[in-house]
């Protein structure tokens, strides 16, 4: 059997900003208590990760993320190539 893990879902958000931000939402703030941050607290994660952890496509990633930009609940910053991952900060 494969390994489980699982994510802390804000159910107060869910009706405000949407099923898909509050599921991406809780995946990266997951993240952000276990892996590394940089000086400004940033945390990298490649966008397959992100896929991989909630069975997306790419495409409904990327918009997910970037709605999640735009509701200033992260911030992000692309990588510079696929060997890259971006860089993510939560803001609340």
């Amino acid at each position: 059997m494969a390994r489980r893990s699982f994510c802390k879902l804000d159910l107060e958000l869910l009706p405000i900003i949407g099923s898909d931000e509050a599921v991406l939402l809780a995946i990266l703030e997951n993240a952000a208590k276990v892996w590394k941050k940089d000086q400004n607290g940033y945390f990298a994660i490649f966008a397959t990760y992100l896929m991989e952890r909630t069975g997306w496509g790419q495409r409904r990633v990327l918009r997910t993320r970037a709605r999640l930009v735009e509701l200033d609940l992260i911030d992000y910053t692309p990588g510079k190539n696929q060997n890259v991952p971006g860089k993510y900060k939560i803001k609340r």
